[in-house]
């Protein structure tokens, strides 16, 4: 996690592992919160030959939620709006039904680049606040 205004970060799962798409639609009725739900991205033991990968990308976008599902839908790709509460929601958008983008609308990115910190990330995971490690001077010694 670079601590950016952006809340830039590379998550870097094993290998042994592969990300893939969840089954079914959202249900409304379900309670918000970290539990993994069917229709939201898996981790799965990975077998060969693989059809996902364990890599993914979040995105911002301009585009509105319907013009993002418009899209889906042309090339008919999977494509969900799932809810990390307490943290943002996201929409996954599997290009090519394959490599999972979660995608962000402008609303979805303020609420993305307010929460993505180290600090509330190590108070979700129960750590304690990570400092930013002082970076070593370029200049000549």
């Amino acid at each position: 996690m670079n601590g950016d205004a952006n809340g830039s970060e590379i998550e870097v799962i094993p290998l042994a592992f592969d990300m893939v798409p969840g089954v079914g639609d959202p249900n409304p009725m379900t309670p918000i919160g970290f539990d993994l739900q069917p229709w939201e991205v898996h981790f799965v033991q990975a077998v060969t030959p693989r059809k996902h990968g364990s890599t993914h990308a979040a995105l911002s976008s301009p585009l509105t939620q319907e013009e993002i599902f418009a899209i889906g839908r042309r090339e008919r790709w999977r494509t969900v709006r799932c809810d990390r509460s307490p943290a943002f929601p996201v929409i996954e958008f599997w290009l090519e039904n394959r490599f999972l983008l979660e995608v962000l609308t402008p609303e979805m990115a303020r609420q993305y680049t307010s929460f993505m910190t180290p600090r509330s990330l190590a108070a979700l995971f129960g750590m304690s606040s990570p400092e930013r490690a002082a970076r070593p001077s370029l200049g000549n010694s």
